[in-house]
């Protein structure tokens, strides 16, 4: 097993992580990984 199956977050993870950071735009990620959407569209920005 890889590091990154070991440490991949899973559908649910990712659409919680990507909810909680839509309902907190105060938080900067700095990682253009969020501008896409853990429901399969894209975000503007």
């Amino acid at each position: 097993m890889s590091v990154w199956d070991a440490m991949r977050p899973t559908r649910e993870q990712n659409r919680t992580l990507y909810d909680w950071l839509h309902a907190h735009p105060d938080v900067l990620t700095g990682d253009s990984f969020f501008h896409l959407s853990a429901y399969g569209q894209e975000l503007q920005g």
